[in-house]
């Protein structure tokens, strides 16, 4: 099992903030949002680069990589709870993704198949690089890349693009239905099943047509 040590928010922070300081606009992991069922908010610190033969998900914790994360199977945040933090001070790699939370990454992502993102826009997914997948679907989320967009499939209403001065809508995917790139098993007339897309990632079925 992948070890990690338990810090508190404050000392989440400070590290986040020390090694990529634009994470100050988008994550704060003392907000009471982030609190566990107990009262206090603790963070999961993973040291260094940090490898999921399987799946990952974030649960009640919020989670801190000191490093790079490479999730073998599916990383997902869509816990039995309304908010989950997972910011990654490196590159993320995934097999599959699915998130109903916030996710911040100072590096790039890749994932091999789907990111899936819908928190009905509570929470925001930004990631300070590049961005690859064979497909992203977000249906509700804050989304930004500051680098390049790249991807078969993309359906998106509220993604930017760019740094600084350079940030703005991206345009590819905004005129594009859930519809017109899931399988039909994954719909149910104009809503996705996203318990349904979870269910296939986890079983290593496709998702996109």
């Amino acid at each position: 099992m992948t070890k990690h040590q338990t810090i508190s928010a404050e000392r989440a922070c400070a590290l986040a903030f020390a090694k990529a300081p634009w994470l100050r606009e988008y994550v704060d992991f003392r907000q009471r949002d982030y609190e566990n069922s107990a009262g206090d908010i603790i963070v999961h610190l993973y040291s260094g680069d940090t490898v999921f033969d399987g799946d990952f998900a974030v649960e009640a914790n919020s989670v801190l990589v000191d490093g790079n994360l490479d999730v073998r199977g599916v990383l997902s945040d869509c816990a039995d709870r309304q908010f989950t933090l997972l910011v990654v001070l490196g590159d993320l790699t995934a097999r599959d993704m699915l998130s109903c939370g916030s996710v911040a990454v100072d590096g790039s992502v890749h994932v091999e198949r789907l990111i899936y993102v819908n928190s009905l826009f509570d929470c925001s997914f930004v990631v300070y690089g590049d961005l690859s997948a064979d497909g992203f679907v977000e249906e509700g989320s804050h989304s930004w890349v500051g680098g390049n967009i790249d991807t078969r499939q993309i359906v998106q209403c509220a993604l930017h693009q760019g740094r600084g001065d350079a940030k703005q809508e991206y345009e590819d995917g905004s005129e594009v239905e859930a519809s017109e790139v899931l399988l039909p098993e994954f719909l149910d007339g104009d809503n996705t099943e996203i318990r349904a897309i979870f269910m296939a990632q986890r079983e290593g079925r496709v998702v996109l047509k």
